[in-house]
């Protein structure tokens, strides 16, 4: 009886131990995930901040095409 309970108590304490890895690799596996989520974020802000000012630029041209075609369309009407 004596035997078994020590193969019990083994096997318990090598279900802790492989739990406890297994957690840590999670929680390394997450932290890892969330900074390259952060890393992309931080880049795609980069991205639009570099690039705003051309895009603003586009849009006022179209802003100013757009009223000078209905200007120019009522005009004609």
């Amino acid at each position: 009886m004596s035997g078994e309970r020590r193969d019990i108590f083994k096997a318990f304490q090598s279900y802790i131990k492989n739990s406890k890895l297994i957690a840590q690799q999670t929680l390394a596996r997450a932290t890892r995930d969330y900074y390259d989520l952060m890393l992309v974020g931080v880049g795609c802000i980069i991205l639009i901040l570099l690039l705003l000012p051309q895009i603003q630029k586009v849009v006022l041209r179209l802003r100013k095409y757009t009223l000078l075609e209905w200007i120019g369309c009522s005009i004609i009407e």
